[in-house]
């Protein structure tokens, strides 16, 4: 317990967001770009997939319980839902009344 399995270098600019997917243990990280990567220890150097996810930079990234989807949010307060399971396709896209920011 307490030891580096593994560290990367994004090479994507600012990381304000990282958040787990409960079911797979894969990380996903917010870019100041608007990119989203996921990450995992099996896979050194690059992420094993990165979605440009918002045109502006992100506020937040959550997963539901199952894994299945990704909820993203970004500056422009739009919102959007995404399935990760394979075909990585945002599903659905809301419009907020204020932005989202990650707790």
């Amino acid at each position: 317990m307490g030891q580096i399995v593994a560290q990367y270098s994004s090479k994507m600019g600012r990381l304000p967001i990282m958040t787990q997917n409960p079911t797979n243990a894969i990380i996903a990280t917010g870019h100041s770009k608007g990119t989203v990567a996921m990450w995992t220890p099996n896979v050194k150097q690059e992420p094993v997939l990165k979605i440009l996810a918002h045109r502006q930079p992100l506020t937040s990234i959550a997963f539901e319980r199952s894994g299945t989807y990704m909820a993203t949010a970004c500056m422009d307060r739009s919102l959007r839902i995404w399935d990760v399971r394979n075909s990585h396709k945002c599903l659905k896209e809301f419009r907020l009344q204020s932005g989202a920011a990650s707790n």
